[in-house]
């Protein structure tokens, strides 16, 4: 008889890094184990998969995330199961696994806090404030060791990140990275390529970076535009774009840009899907402040694209420098530098596309589902 195994976690969706991570495992463990989901959505078609909606409303996120820890928890005190997986600290129950996406503690200790420098009002500065605090609480009340014996983490950058700011050991977490689809994420063909920039009116001859996802200020949208206008100046022959590829401010972030730089830059918006976005570009860039993994960047590797990203997430795996792509500092000198040397090197980005794809075969779905099995199997008995 399969055992009786809780998921719980906000949302289940395909509309971020986090959810997207969880149910490409709901669909893969729901074969192997007896699931019930403790969320406030699941979307997609699973199989066997009860599901246990928690009716909060979606905004503010300050009140959703308070009413999901009341009720979410109560669900746990009345139910009973033989193992409880969470997403981050969401419930006041003890529980026997939390996976670690974003750790708030370590970002709000490195001073970044740019979530509630750049909202717009301020209903929205009080609710990030109250949101952020109570994620900085959540996680005190959580993450201890007689709470919630047990954490995985999506890198080794989290993993430091945990060992620092909470009274764990080393054996007591485990790094299990997202993964990616590499039959959806593939490079394109050449025909391939003309054809999806065509459908967005992109010359064929231009040569595209890409950026992918909301939060900009966090992820250095302005600081990859500031590079990318420096390069259309030292490189005039150069015809180039930047596909913007997420929600944001338009206005806000191109204010100060020439005409000659806006004119460019091409906004697509949130896409669930984004595959045939990468396929048609050729050289990904993320000058982010702070990433935990970057699903992102695995799934422009995957599409063969050079990534050049800054020291987080994943950037040791997958933007080794002058081998897949290039780490650098958060600063439009250093993304210039690396912009430059791709964009005007045709061959090394044919070598860094080959060796970039190489590197996300070995970090697929199939791959993380097999390493959470082997983590339930250690942990399940002994729960």
């Amino acid at each position: 008889m399969k055992r009786k195994l809780a998921i719980v976690a906000h949302n289940i969706n395909n509309r971020g890094g986090m959810e997207i991570h969880l149910s490409e495992m709901i669909k893969r463990l729901s074969k192997d184990y007896e699931i019930t989901v403790i969320a406030s959505e699941l979307s997609g078609s699973f199989l066997d998969v009860k599901f246990i909606k928690i009716s909060v409303p979606q905004r503010p996120v300050f009140l959703k995330s308070v009413f999901f820890a009341i009720m979410a928890s109560l669900v746990l005190f009345f139910k009973k199961f033989d193992f409880v997986h969470t997403t981050g600290a969401i419930v006041f129950n003890r529980v026997d696994m939390s996976t670690i996406h974003f750790c708030h503690r370590a970002y709000r200790s490195l001073g970044l806090n740019d979530r509630l420098k750049h909202t717009k009002s301020f209903a929205h500065k009080i609710n990030s404030w109250l949101q952020g605090n109570f994620a900085l609480w959540m996680e005190g009340i959580c993450y201890r060791p007689n709470h919630i014996p047990h954490l995985v983490v999506v890198s080794e950058h989290v993993k430091k990140e945990v060992l620092e700011h909470f009274y764990y050991k080393e054996n007591a977490i485990s790094i299990i990275y997202n993964g990616v689809d590499v039959s959806t994420f593939t490079p394109a063909t050449v025909e391939e390529k003309m054809h999806y920039k065509n459908n967005l009116g992109i010359p064929e001859d231009a040569l595209v970076f890409v950026f992918v996802g909301g939060d900009w200020a966090r992820k250095g949208l302005r600081i990859l535009l500031e590079a990318f206008q420096q390069l259309l100046w030292r490189n005039t022959e150069l015809k180039a774009k930047v596909l913007v590829v997420g929600k944001g401010d338009k206005q806000a972030i191109l204010k100060g840009f020439p005409k000659n730089v806006t004119d460019h830059v091409i906004f697509h918006g949130f896409k669930e899907n984004p595959s045939d976005l990468y396929r048609l570009s050729d050289i990904y860039v993320l000058p982010s402040l702070y990433e935990t993994f970057s699903i992102a960047s695995l799934e422009a590797g995957a599409c063969g694209l050079p990534v050049i990203m800054t020291s987080v997430g994943i950037a040791n795996v997958i933007a080794e420098d002058n081998i897949t792509g290039y780490t650098v500092d958060r600063n439009k000198e250093s993304v210039l530098e690396a912009m430059e040397k791709l964009a005007l090197n045709p061959e090394l980005r044919e070598k860094m596309s080959f060796q970039v794809r190489l590197r996300a075969l070995n970090i697929t779905w199939d791959e993380t589902h097999k390493l959470f099995q082997k983590q339930y199997e250690s942990l399940i008995d002994v729960s």
